[in-house]
């Protein structure tokens, strides 16, 4: 089975799960979409990487920011265009961003990388460098741990699903190579009270004015 497969396999997880993994999820507070926020410029514009059904994608429009929200799941973009009017949504590959170059003042990826293979991550910082705007900023979500492995748990009805874990250090070089400066790293628990799961968010800046 391919890399490529494994990754569409863990979307069909998502479309498979719709909007019952959407109402899960929904109600989960992330503190760092704040300070993300307040890092950006008023009304700025923002891709919303992985956007799901458009619960960050919301948040960040109440906030007074242009949103793009992009996703494989074709369930949640359906919810999503139904739910959160005033926010552009793509089927698009995060690994694939097919907008111009330096298009956004920042970039929220959510529990995206997790989902990739460690070989794809780095392409994959490459390709939000490039979207953003010079001094833009780029968050970036994934589960703090080691190697991967296929899991099921309760959250997605116990279907399997693919994720990639990343112990800090590793995560911040990458950031590096891609060409960003590393603002903040820091490692937190888990916003849906999963008490094995620790969250390791990277804030970080493309260089220029």
């Amino acid at each position: 089975m391919s890399l490529e497969d494994r990754l569409y396999e863990t979307i069909a997880v998502y479309d498979q799960l719709g909007v019952t993994y959407a109402d899960r999820i929904a109600k989960a507070e992330i503190p760092q979409l704040a300070e993300f926020a307040a890092l950006l410029p008023v009304g700025g514009r923002v891709l919303d990487v992985g956007c799901a059904a458009g619960r960050d994608s919301q948040k960040l429009r109440d906030l007074g920011f242009e949103v793009h929200g992009i996703d494989l799941a074709r369930t949640f973009l359906e919810i999503a265009d139904r739910e959160v009017p005033g926010v552009y949504f793509y089927d698009m590959d995060a690994r694939d961003l097919r907008f111009g170059p330096e298009q956004f003042d920042g970039i929220w990826a959510h529990a995206v990388l997790l989902n990739l293979s460690r070989d794809e991550v780095p392409l994959t910082l490459a390709g939000f460098r490039k979207a953003l705007r010079r001094g833009g900023i780029c968050l970036v979500a994934v589960k703090e741990g080691e190697g991967e492995k296929l899991i099921g748990e309760e959250l997605v009805n116990n279907l399997q699903r693919r994720e990639t874990y990343f112990a800090q250090e590793e995560l911040e070089q990458l950031f590096v190579v891609a060409g960003f400066n590393l603002l903040e790293s820091v490692i937190t628990g888990d916003e849906l009270g999963r008490e094995t799961t620790r969250w390791l968010y990277v804030t970080a800046q493309k260089p220029g004015v």
